[in-house]
């Protein structure tokens, strides 16, 4: 049998549990990136939405005496007899794993010359955690205040006099951009309208915090005194990273245009589905015949009558004189003129002694038909040098198939 003490002990330990136990999970939020609910009860009149999804508009009146729904408003601290509230707070959580941007569009309608009047945080507080909130955005005696959580668990807070709450009156757009720079400390800059208010602000995040945006309007009580009401209007709140990845462009695939087809290919019912289907058959295609051209005839050249062929092999180019630098004399028939230009002399070698070629020989050619007698003719040959010419004796063959005359 268990004694009272232990039964004590048991119960204590499951409301213990029951204390801790996390709420069920919020839904998913929207396209925009960021969705919210009531958190605490919220007094009639005082939340009015208008609009579905993105195009969501959220209006906040607090009078004096609308005490909040949140178990802590009710009780009196240091800071205030009571807590003024009407809030949405986000569903999920902030992702610090990359920079964040949040994105929205305010206007502050009425009020807020009151003192330290909330309209945007980013809270550490969970069951287990209840901590301070890194940052605060509030209207102070009608002046903008940034209160920065330090690293002692003191809101420090930064106030801009020139920044007054008559000037945003107006719709304006507002951008909180955060990112996480080690483990314990949050870098924030505030934009509005275009306008950087204040750099480099630095923000402490506890280690058992969670992170998460709450908006709307909260105040300290006022218990010697009215506040006045303070209405303000919020809208257009997106958050995305502050970097997201370039999209991949895929290369359009232009498709050739033509005429379209006369007869196109018919859909087959399902009976023919379902029938089954020879394999194709393979046909070869007969091989291409190529016609061979027969090659032409070597041509027969004839050699014209009184001329004589010689070959030459030499790597020298063979200078020949053009026809009107001969003399002017008339030549008889059947003469024979001879010309060489050289620096060097010619030699001629005496009779049955066979000269020294220098060049190699030419091929001789050879006719058909058998040489006929041979008759002296004259030959003239002309030598252009300064050494005279040894007489020697010259024989000329002439194999043609007429005689020379």
């Amino acid at each position: 049998m268990k004694t009272p003490l232990a039964l004590l002990i048991t119960g204590l330990v499951i409301a213990g549990c029951k204390l801790v136990e996390p709420p069920p999970p919020p839904p998913p939020p929207p396209a925009n990136g960021i969705g919210f609910f009531v958190n605490c009860d919220v007094r009639p009149g005082t939340l009015e939405l208008s609009g579905e999804g993105e195009k969501s508009q959220y209006t906040f009146s607090l009078k004096d005496k609308d005490i909040g729904g949140c178990s802590t408003d009710k009780l009196a601290s240091k800071r205030a007899p009571y807590w003024e509230r009407a809030e949405l707070s986000q569903q999920g959580y902030l992702d610090l794993a990359e920079p964040q941007i949040l994105k929205f569009d305010a206007r502050f309608r009425d009020g807020f010359s009151g003192k330290q009047e909330n309209f945007l945080q980013i809270q550490n507080f969970n069951l287990t955690c209840p901590d301070t909130p890194s940052l605060m955005l509030k209207w102070h005696k009608g002046e903008l205040e940034l209160s920065l959580l330090q690293a002692s668990g003191v809101l420090k807070p930064k106030r801009y006099p020139d920044l007054k709450v008559e000037k945003f009156r107006s719709w304006k757009n507002w951008q909180i951009r955060f990112a996480r720079t080690s483990r314990s400390t949050l870098a924030i800059d505030v934009v509005s309208d275009g306008r950087r208010i204040g750099r480099g602000h630095l923000a402490h995040l506890p280690d058992c915090g969670t992170q998460y945006v709450k908006f709307g309007i909260s105040r300290p009580g006022n218990n010697w005194d009215q506040n006045q009401t303070s209405i303000a209007q919020f809208r257009n709140f997106s958050l995305k990273p502050l970097h997201p990845p370039k999209p991949l462009i895929m290369p359009k695939k232009v498709m050739a245009k033509g005429p379209p087809l006369r007869n196109p290919p018919k859909e087959k019912s399902e009976s023919e589905k379902l029938q089954p289907q020879d394999p194709p058959m393979m046909v070869k295609k007969p091989a291409r015949r190529v016609k061979l051209q027969p090659k032409d005839p070597p041509r027969k050249v004839g050699l014209p009558e009184n001329k004589i062929m010689t070959a030459r092999k030499s790597s020298k180019s063979l200078k020949l004189e053009p026809k009107n630098t001969l003399r002017k004399d008339s030549l008889a028939k059947n003469q024979l003129i001879i010309v060489r230009k050289s620096a060097k002399p010619l030699k001629l070698e005496p009779e049955g002694v066979p000269a020294k070629a220098t060049t190699p020989k030419a091929k001789a050619i050879k006719l058909s038909k058998p040489a006929v007698e041979v008759k002296p003719v004259k030959l003239m040959i002309t030598h252009k040098s300064s050494k005279p010419i040894l007489p020697v004796k010259l024989m000329i063959t002439h194999k043609a198939s007429t005689p020379l005359n």
